[in-house]
């Protein structure tokens, strides 16, 4: 077969055949390695077709194999698996790496794996800096603070603060202001939902919701919330002791309240993510992931088009989108995984530390 395949052909393939992506380096050259149970010659054709190259730039290599390549193998006769190099695709060494936290830098036990800090080091001893990108409020990030002093900035509460670890303090903030606050309370008490207000040095929570995380499909977070959460019996009064709040999460029942919820606060003048399975996330207008990623980059001179920013989620799509090399985890669901420069490896098998690998060698 000669040419680059149409986008049926590509979809057929990626509906009965099983694909990997890996970068690398092989024989002092950088190189991405495609891998397809199919014939080598449609593997090299389909490798042109999804990277968007000339089959001239596509090197065949059969019977090559990575170790955890071995999944790949069918008993079948009718089918082959083959790997194809394509070689003088570069991935730029970055200035700045943005990375998610949950279920991107931090395993499903909510641990940083040894090899992925190890690799965070490599990245340091290059110049490059790093900065957690995450949903989370500073009180839910000082351990992290601790067992990864090599991270310097912190980009939390989706973007609202930007924290040097190092001072110790904030290097830019915006907030949601008091007046959003009766709407948002409102939405929360009409789908049962567990409200959490987010400020710059707490993470305030009703002791109701608290005893009920499970019920909000956050059981997985109440150690944390346990040990860092000041608890109140009213948020409305709560709220009434705040002229602003760094963010504010709703955790709804399920999916469907989310959706319905979503969509009679979302004439506010406010930035909306989705984040777990069940959550929405409000923070100022002009308030993103992405937009703090970028604010960062430009403090520390380093060019839009060297960040790198890794995620999984749909609270990750700005930043994924506006960063110069985007990097999505393997965990991560397809429609995510199609915003990517690169799909590296799952949360639980050091992910984030193989796309770092795969820049700095």
């Amino acid at each position: 077969m000669t040419g680059r395949l149409s986008k049926s052909s590509v979809k057929h393939i990626e509906d009965v055949y099983f694909t990997r992506t890996y970068y690398g380096r092989e024989d002092g050259r950088e190189y991405i390695a495609v891998s397809v149970r199919c014939p080598v010659e449609e593997a090299k054709e389909y490798a042109a077709g999804i990277l968007k190259l000339n089959e001239d730039e596509v090197v065949a290599v059969p019977d090559l194999w990575y170790a955890d390549d071995e999944d790949l193998y069918d008993t079948d006769p009718g089918f082959v698996c083959s790997r194809v190099n394509v070689f003088h695709k570069r991935i730029p060494l970055c200035g700045l790496i943005a990375v998610d936290m949950d279920a991107t830098l931090l395993r499903s036990d909510k641990t940083v794996d040894p090899s992925t800090i190890g690799d965070i080091d490599k990245a340091v001893d290059e110049g490059v800096n790093l900065a957690y990108c995450t949903g989370r409020a500073l009180v839910e990030m000082k351990n992290y603070f601790k067992e990864l002093p090599q991270i310097r900035y912190a980009i939390c509460y989706s973007g609202a603060i930007i924290y040097d670890c190092i001072e110790k303090k904030p290097i830019y903030k915006n907030e949601v202001d008091a007046q959003f606050f009766e709407p948002i309370i409102a939405i929360a008490q009409k789908y049962g939902g567990m409200l959490t207000f987010l400020t710059e040095d707490e993470s305030i929570v009703s002791e109701d919701d608290l005893e009920h995380m499970e019920d909000f499909h956050m059981g997985v977070y109440k150690p944390m919330y346990m040990k860092v959460t000041r608890r109140v019996k009213d948020m409305k009064e709560e709220s009434a002791k705040h002229s602003s709040i760094t963010k504010i999460n709703i955790y709804f029942r399920s999916a469907e309240d989310r959706e319905k919820g979503y969509s009679e606060l979302k004439h506010l003048p406010l930035e909306f993510a989705y984040a777990e399975k069940t959550s929405l996330e409000m923070n100022a207008k002009g308030v993103t992931k992405g937009m703090a990623m970028l604010k960062l980059a430009e403090l520390l001179g380093v060019p839009a088009n060297k960040t790198m920013a890794i995620g999984d989620a749909d609270n990750d799509i700005d930043m994924l989108k506006r960063a110069g090399f985007s990097v999505v985890m393997g965990n991560a669901k397809q429609s995510i995984k199609k915003l990517a420069d690169m799909v590296t490896k799952d949360n639980d098998h050091n992910g984030v530390g193989y796309a770092i690998r795969s820049m700095v060698g």
